[in-house]
């Protein structure tokens, strides 16, 4: 029997953007680094690639249909209870361990899976590359040995050729093309992420004013330390550092240290609060945010764009 083929893959479930469309399904959309609101389009159409999975992006393999499978068996077990973890924040009822379990799959599956994860752990493998390329082309037999790897390889140069070759390698002008690998592998470890996630403290913010909380292409955005992306990714540790994800456009989860305070809180929040909630999570995704109400959009760019 042939394997069923998923060309459009979502990096995040469609189910979960339903919650932030409207009464026709369509969901309000806006672009981050241009600052402009765009033309409202079917929550289905958001948050997906072509073979996303794939080590390299819309490439067709066998890897690609595994993660895709994973990924939907992940989502189903979240979201057949969706309504009854909803109802149990909102209604402030005790949270079960099972409920705790399926809310810290989605929420790993959601933060290691982004694009925006993607091209930190992209740029992070291409600085280090370059690093290692201006070493080598710092060591004094750099021309000696470049010569003799070209004269073997037959290909004709100048003196000048080489020096350019050096100064490329010095100065880090280096083109490459980074694979999806380091990410994939990544995603390998979604269980291990989930258990960090199951084990911090768990905050339930709940808008209870007319403004409601807006999701991204990025669902869980976290807040780095550090002015460096080496910094930001290896001095914070992933319990130290807060999480958040706005499970719908009435509830935001906060992840924190487990070390100070309860395991669960409920609080109401005003307008003010989640127009601040709103502005962080622009601040901290890809590209696109999204929500059901194009008013808390227009609200959250006059913030933005200041």
């Amino acid at each position: 029997m042939r394997m069923q083929i998923t060309k459009k893959q979502h990096y995040a479930p469609s189910f979960y953007f339903k919650r932030f469309s409207d009464n026709s399904q369509m969901i309000q959309v806006i672009d981050l680094p241009e600052g402009r609101i765009m033309k409202s389009r079917s929550y289905t159409s958001v948050c997906w690639a072509d073979f996303y999975y794939a080590e390299k992006t819309g490439v067709s393999d066998e890897v690609s249909q595994e993660f895709e499978t994973f990924f939907k068996e992940i989502e189903d077990y979240f979201s057949i209870d969706f309504d009854s973890i909803l109802e149990t924040i909102l209604n402030y009822k005790e949270i079960s361990p099972e409920q705790l379990d399926k809310m810290a799959w989605f929420f790993s599956c959601l933060w290691v899976r982004s694009p925006q994860m993607r091209s930190q752990l992209n740029k992070m493998t291409e600085d280090v590359m370059k690093w290692y390329a201006g070493i080598i082309a710092s060591e004094p037999n750099f021309i000696d040995n470049a010569k003799n790897k070209l004269t073997q390889k037959g290909v004709s140069f100048t003196e000048a050729d080489l020096d350019n070759i050096q100064d490329m390698y010095q100065n880090g002008d280096l083109s490459m093309t980074i694979s999806n690998q380091d990410h994939l592998r990544m995603i390998m470890k979604c269980e291990e992420y989930m258990h960090w996630f199951k084990a911090k403290n768990w905050r339930f913010y709940i808008a209870k004013g007319s403004k409601r909380f807006i999701t991204s292409d990025t669902p869980v955005i976290e807040i780095f330390k550090g002015d460096t992306l080496q910094e930001q990714m290896y001095n914070n540790h992933i319990m130290q550092r807060p999480q958040f994800l706005a499970l719908t456009p009435d509830v935001l989860i906060e992840l924190t240290d487990p070390t100070i305070g309860k395991k669960f809180k409920r609080k109401a929040v005003n307008n003010k609060e989640v127009d601040e909630h709103n502005l962080l999570r622009a601040q901290y995704s890809e590209r696109y945010a999204y929500s059901k109400s194009k008013t808390d959009l227009q609200d959250l760019m006059q913030y933005y764009l200041n």
